[in-house]
């Protein structure tokens, strides 16, 4: 007789994965080899994959966040950003123009404070979701009990921002 205490999704792909069967028939766990099974079951931790899928969600999350900024721009383009936005930042606090916001400018496209306006927000945007992805990965990281890893609420948290 099997001893069965809810580890989540991924206990069932293990014992699947090891070839071996565990389902519920009239209430009463059954397995294909009831030993086997029951090592499997006795011996899996599932915190550390909890967290791990739990962390890669919040990661999916801000980057799709943030990739809708994107959305639109070349692949050269997207390799700028970094540098750019560094610049942006040292315009905003010295009014330094960098080679970045100065090629974009030289290209007739934006004056510096028109580029200043329009990227600062979403500067800011992914900051803050940065920070936020950082503070609910430290959450996740620090959890003891796998039960109570909550996904949803950091996600809701995140798309909140």
């Amino acid at each position: 007789m099997i001893n069965y205490s809810e580890k989540g999704s991924n206990l069932h792909d293990l014992i699947a994965k090891a070839g071996h069967s565990l389902s519920q028939i009239d209430g009463v766990w059954v397995a294909s080899d009831d030993v086997a099974v029951q090592s499997i079951i006795d011996s899996y931790d599932p915190l550390s994959y909890e967290k791990e899928v739990a962390i890669s969600k919040i990661y999916e999350s801000v980057k799709s966040r943030i990739d809708q900024h994107s959305a639109g721009y070349s692949a050269a383009e997207i390799a700028t950003f970094p540098a750019l936005q560094s610049e942006i930042i040292e315009f905003n606090v010295s009014g330094l123009v960098g080679a970045s916001m100065q090629d974009v400018i030289d290209r007739g496209r934006l004056t510096v404070q028109q580029l200043s306006d329009m990227l600062t927000p979403k500067i800011t945007l992914q900051k803050a979701l940065i920070a936020q992805r950082d503070v609910e990965v430290s959450l996740i990281q620090a959890e003891t009990d796998w039960t109570l890893i909550d996904t949803a609420s950091a996600i809701q948290r995140i798309e909140m921002i």
